[in-house]
């Protein structure tokens, strides 16, 4: 099983609203949106360790 911790953060009402309706026009889930927003904001070669594909997801929604 892949090592996952649980990120709790507040936004603005407004900014999840796009960030759902974002992820909603790519057919994935809010979690996977951000996740992959943050995996390409790091520089490269900052990934240590290889992500599974099929790593589980939380609903944020």
């Amino acid at each position: 099983m892949i090592d996952s911790e649980r990120l709790t953060f507040i936004c603005p009402k407004w900014l999840k609203d796009e960030l759902k309706q974002i992820s909603a026009s790519k057919g994935i889930t809010m979690s996977e949106y951000i996740k992959d927003t943050l995996k390409r904001s790091l520089p490269s070669g900052t990934l240590t360790k290889p992500i599974a594909e099929n790593e589980p997801e939380s609903n944020a929604n």
